[in-house]
């Protein structure tokens, strides 16, 4: 508990480190609903709802297709390179998935 009478959250995170929750909880319930929670996505292996970045999607395609491009053969990469310029990275219908954060996509 804290010095306000709030409950903190706090756990390991995928990559090791540890992490606090995003906010204060008024119970140590809240906090330790919260924190089963950050536990099943970590279970699910979704790493970015428990550790949200920034990183938005056309950055990460355009890195991975650099780090990509020394195990795949030459029309491979070149498919790949294709298909992000075309579907994934820019506005495709009323869907902009490019600017979104990593951390903001779903399956849905």
């Amino acid at each position: 508990m804290l010095p306000s009478g709030r409950f903190r959250a706090r756990y390991t995170g995928p990559d090791g480190k540890r992490r606090t929750g995003p906010a204060t909880f008024a119970t140590r319930a809240e906090a330790d609903a919260y924190l089963v929670q950050v536990h099943a996505e970590m279970l699910r292996g979704n790493t970015l709802a428990v550790a949200p970045t920034m990183t938005t999607l056309a950055d990460y395609a355009a890195a991975w297709l650099r780090t990509a491009a020394t195990g795949l053969r030459p029309r491979t990469l070149e498919l790949y390179q294709r298909t992000a310029a075309r579907w994934i990275i820019p506005q495709v219908g009323r869907i902009e998935l490019g600017t979104l954060p990593l951390s903001a996509l779903t399956v849905s």
